[in-house]
């Protein structure tokens, strides 16, 4: 009579097999991965001991390159990019792996071109002893404008043509002075208007308190019948400005521009039109505020 094995029996065998099959498994590949990784730190070494040895160099004079080069102690190497590297050990460049070879007259002289190597010169100390010699500094002749000596207040070259309405403009400021921003600004939108706008009748250089006075008094007996002659009508325009705090933004100034202007006939001193206005610009400082307020100015 035969006695036959259990099936539990078989089956622990079975188990305990195919756990030693994998436990010899991971052990093989755990033990292959530290050789590999091994092998790659001694690669590793070795790359760093070779770059230890063959350390690039940087010339600094192609004399004592070329001093070398009989001595076979300085070697080049063209990279892909056409540039340059220079050794003093004989061997591969190890990072391209590639052969050195003995400089050359017309290497120096390419890596000249590229990389702007400049001989050195020998620098020469200056001293100054004091009291032996003094450094005498020519003084800048001051730039002297020549002022133009006018004859006449009036610009004699224009001609007031009798076919059309000539106005002639005079913008000021709160010190009576020519506001030439504010003057272009008038002159834009007196022309979309279709009013022709003369050149100064009298010129700015030569422009006084008591002229501008009478101008804006429109005391046309002042000028002696001048006006009428260069002119059919004066636009007298006064701007002050005023600069506040924005309320909204702190890096902003306003400015209102306050303007009082009015047209009066250059014959009989009559008024014929007669505006106010007041306009505020705001930007990061005055100067800027103002032209935008100037900007914003439609009559």
């Amino acid at each position: 009579m035969t006695t036959q094995k259990s099936p539990k029996k078989n089956k622990r065998t079975w188990y305990l097999l195919y756990v030693v099959t994998a436990i010899l498994i991971v052990a093989i590949s755990y033990f292959n991965l530290s050789s590999d990784l091994e092998k790659q730190e001694l690669e590793i070494k070795n790359l760093e001991n070779k770059i230890e040895k063959l350390a690039a160099v940087l010339p600094q004079k192609s004399t004592e390159l070329l001093a070398k080069e009989k001595e076979n102690q300085v070697l080049l190497l063209t990279e892909e990019s056409d540039s340059l590297l220079f050794y003093k050990t004989k061997g591969k460049q190890p990072i391209y792996n590639k052969d050195l070879s003995v400089i050359t007259e017309a290497a120096i002289t390419l890596n000249n071109k590229k990389n702007q190597i400049i001989e050195e010169k020998p620098t020469v100390k200056k001293t100054t002893i004091i009291g032996q010699s003094k450094v005498i500094k020519k003084k800048k002749k001051p730039v002297v404008k020549k002022k133009i000596v006018r004859e006449t207040i009036w610009n004699t070259d224009l001609i007031n043509d009798k076919n059309r309405d000539e106005v002639s403009l005079f913008v000021f400021d709160e010190t009576d002075k020519i506001d030439s921003f504010l003057t272009k600004r008038f002159k834009v939108e007196f022309e979309k208007r279709s009013y022709f706008i003369t050149k100064e009748i009298i010129f700015a250089d030569v422009m006084t308190i008591e002229i501008a006075a009478n101008l804006q008094e429109k005391n046309i007996n002042y000028f002696k019948g001048n006006l009428a002659k260069y002119t059919d009508y004066v636009c007298i325009a006064k701007a002050t400005y005023s600069y506040t705090q924005n309320l909204y933004r702190d890096d902003f100034i306003d400015c209102t521009m306050s303007i009082d202007y009015y047209i009066y006939s250059s014959e009989t001193g009559k008024v014929l039109l007669s505006e106010k206005d007041k306009v505020i610009g705001s930007d990061q400082n005055k100067e800027k505020s103002k032209q935008r307020a100037i900007e914003k100015f439609v009559m």
